[in-house]
């Protein structure tokens, strides 16, 4: 399959995912809990300028301090009356550069785009590997359209650009050793290690992982390639190219937020201190690599991957080049690391496994190599097995995707029907929420309705008595159960904040309807006669 039908395949894909997103917006813009904060900070640098740092709050007329803001941790830094989204902005300045040109609907779209651009660099690392035709083009589309990493494309996350230039960087640096391993190192082997190590630095505007995946990415390298990586040289280009969107990046938090580092690795950092204990790590951990409650688990959703264990086959291993046996040391490695050492559950419906797409994606190019050079259908049974192996990889892939959009489409059916209910109270309406647990479930009504968290009941009077003084007719209340259940990503000081406390008693208004949305409660509450 040549790389023009190849790309045929792959715009007929982004064209499927263009499709599954349209279904999931029928209605309104369909949102999950860490988008709609990426998505909200794209409107405020559209409302309120580039360059600003104050959350945007529609409910600001009555909450002037943000005391009622109803987003904390992880999404937002609540400090001497102020609010900032935590997330760098970098990523948001593309979605607000969309809602100008177009509308806030296509902003949702960015990710599927850098997916297209994703699968156009997977692909040319495959050729670049010499990998057969038709298996570059089946391993591309199992990678991002029948895996897990389909649930952050889908959404409104910076995934998919991060994973374009780690994949960026990752071709150069096949280039450099195809180049060192067939002449001396020379100015061109210099310049790519230049470019290599600025995409690098570049994807860490857009995701803290990379501090984890380069670390891991240098420290192999140093082990199989020495003789290219310990060169002054190459030394000297490497820290220029990792230095200067890194310098960039610090500077840009120090002028806009007052620190280098930016609030979303403060609060990381913060809260890494006392949120966790060893015994809570060690359960993420296994979530992430056998699944849990809440977690799928990489190796039981995916245990295809079991496939890169061929690298350990004697005769494999003596015939496959280094950058091979690099790439799995770094894909596994990265995997094994990231699982016992983030403090938080990936998200985005029941996978749970964002934060190990990097590996995974590195992993799966290992894999598509052993397959493609260990296939001779007529001399060995062997690499019959292994394609068979690889199938039913696929087929698992398939089952769990189809479970992860199921899921996906059933929230989305809640959240149109939730979204409904909010749209009562009309544009501009007042929407009050008992806890925080409910802030996910806010959605794209954040732009049309004004959402508070009251978190007493003294609190509460105090907004329902504002609401009544500015005429309003009717507002709405959002009530979370007492025992309702809280991540243990959370941390313990802000549980009183995810849990309610309090029975409304409302004195200005009557509640008029009742309605049940999983284990919520929706109130409908009208002014008094």
């Amino acid at each position: 399959m040549k790389l023009k039908f190849r790309l045929i395949v792959y715009v007929l894909a982004i064209i499927a995912l263009c499709l599954l997103r349209l279904e999931l917006d029928k209605g309104d813009v369909f949102i999950t809990s860490d988008g709609q904060i990426k998505f909200y900070q794209a409107i405020q640098y559209k409302h309120n300028g580039l360059l600003s740092t104050e959350c945007y709050y529609p409910a600001k007329d009555i909450d002037k301090t943000y005391q009622f803001f109803p987003f904390e941790y992880p999404w937002t830094r609540l400090k001497n009356s102020t609010c900032i989204f935590q997330y760098s902005p970098f990523f948001s300045y593309l979605g607000t550069l969309i809602s100008v040109l177009f509308n806030d609907f296509f902003v949702m779209y960015i990710s599927i785009l850098f997916c297209f651009f994703c699968m156009i660099v997977f692909d040319r690392i495959l050729s670049l590997l010499d990998v057969k035709e038709p298996i570059i083009a089946i391993s591309t589309i199992l990678t991002f359209i029948l895996s897990f990493p389909i649930l952050t494309i889908i959404d409104f996350s910076e995934m998919s650009l991060f994973h374009f230039l780690v994949l960026g960087g990752l071709y150069i640096s096949i280039k450099i050793y195809l180049a060192a391993e067939q002449k001396p190192l020379d100015g061109t082997i210099f310049r790519l290690l230049l470019f290599q190590s600025f995409l690098f630095g570049l994807s860490f505007l857009l995701r803290g992982e990379i501090v984890l995946l380069g670390w891991i990415f240098y420290a192999v390298n140093l082990i199989f390639f020495g003789f290219i990586f310990l060169k002054i040289r190459s030394i000297a280009f490497l820290a220029i190219g990792l230095s200067m969107p890194i310098i960039f990046y610090g500077i840009f938090h120090k002028l806009q937020m007052g620190n280098p580092l930016g609030y979303r690795l403060l609060s990381i950092l913060d809260n890494s201190k006392h949120s966790m204990s060893v015994q809570e790590h060690i359960t993420i951990g296994i979530g992430y690599l056998y699944g849990n409650k809440i977690m799928i688990g990489i190796f039981k959703a995916f245990p295809g991957l079991a496939l890169s264990a061929f690298i350990f086959v004697p005769k494999i291993y003596r015939e496959i080049p280094r950058y091979i046996k690099v790439l799995f040391a770094i894909g596994f490695s990265y995997i094994m690391i990231a699982s016992f050492s983030i403090t938080v559950y990936g998200g985005v419906g029941y996978f749970g496994l964002r934060y190990l797409e990097p590996g995974y994606i590195i992993l799966l190019i290992v894999i598509t190599y052993i397959t493609s050079h260990s296939i001779h259908f007529s001399k060995n049974w062997k690499s019959v097995l292994l394609l068979f192996v690889m199938v039913l990889f696929m087929i698992r892939s398939i089952q769990f995707i189809k479970r992860g959009i199921t899921h996906l489409h059933g929230a989305s059916v809640f959240y149109h029907g939730l979204q409904s209910k909010f749209a009562k109270v009309g544009n501009s309406g007042y929407i009050l929420h008992t806890s925080y647990n409910t802030s996910y479930l806010i959605g794209y009504s954040f732009l049309k309705q004004k959402h508070l968290i009251p978190y007493t009941l003294s609190d509460f009077e105090n907004i329902e008595k504002q609401i009544y003084e500015k005429g309003e007719e009717i507002f709405i209340v959002v009530d979370t159960p007492k025992d309702h259940y809280v991540s243990a990503d959370i941390p313990k000081e802000k549980y009183p904040k995810f849990k309610n406390r309090y029975k409304i008693e409302p004195k200005y208004f009557e509640v008029v309807g009742k309605e049940n949305f999983l284990e919520y409660e929706l109130y409908t509450l009208k002014r008094k006669k």
